[in-house]
């Protein structure tokens, strides 16, 4: 497979994505501080993902339900549950969004804590 030729501003825009992620100055420049980030031992997994595919998705609701499925083992599980909790009630705030704890495999939002075999 050959390779795409990719535009200017589609590559600065990837650049300032991943400038973004690491918390550096988004300025769409391969600067030192980037390219230390890019020359440093990652571990394999993307760090900026493709979302695209969830653009004009809405829920048509305002009352969302969450779960907590799987927890991780590095924090309790109290921990776990205030923290998703807050993080939600920011959105809330932000938002005309409700959220509501379920217990029941059905819920709008599923928040596991999963690996993919990086040890």
């Amino acid at each position: 497979m050959g390779r795409t030729k990719r535009s200017r501003p589609f590559f600065t825009s990837k650049v300032k994505d991943m400038q973004i992620f690491f918390g550096l100055n988004a300025t769409g420049v391969l600067d030192s501080d980037t390219l230390e980030i890019m020359r440093s031992p990652r571990c394999g997994v993307a760090d900026v993902e493709e979302y695209s595919h969830l653009q004009g998705a809405r829920w048509n609701k305002n009352i969302l339900t969450y779960r907590i499925g799987r927890y991780t083992r590095d924090l309790h599980r109290n921990t776990v549950d205030s923290l998703v909790e807050s993080a939600l009630s920011v959105w809330a705030r932000a938002s005309s969004l409700t959220f509501v704890r379920s217990h029941t495999r059905n819920a709008d939002i599923m928040v596991e804590f999963v690996t993919y075999g990086i040890d």
